[in-house]
C-alpha cells in the first residue's frame, strides 16, 4: 500500500488485526498478512512524525503558540 493515505493504511492495518485474532488464517496466511501490518505501521508512523515536523515548523514559523498548549 506504498502511498495510500493515512486513513487508508489504518484501516487496512484494523482489518489484517481482526484477521489475525480471528482465527481462521493459515499460518503462511499470518505470517504473510503480519509482516503486512509491520510495513503499513511503519508507514502511518512515518506519516505522523511526518505531520507533527509540519505543524512544529507551522507553529514557530507564524505563531507563537506553544506546541505544550496543544498536547493531549
Amino acid at each position: 500500500m506504498e502511498g495510500a493515505s493515512f486513513e487508508d493504511s489504518m484501516e487496512r492495518l484494523a482489518k489484517i488485526v481482526s484477521d489475525i485474532e480471528g482465527g481462521s488464517l493459515s499460518l503462511s496466511e499470518m505470517m504473510a498478512q503480519f509482516k503486512e501490518g509491520l510495513k503499513l505501521a511503519d508507514s502511518c508512523t512515518k506519516q505522523l512524525q511526518d505531520a507533527e515536523l509540519t505543524v512544529k515548523k507551522a507553529v514557530e514559523k507564524n505563531s507563537s503558540v506553544d506546541l505544550e498548549d496543544m498536547e493531549a
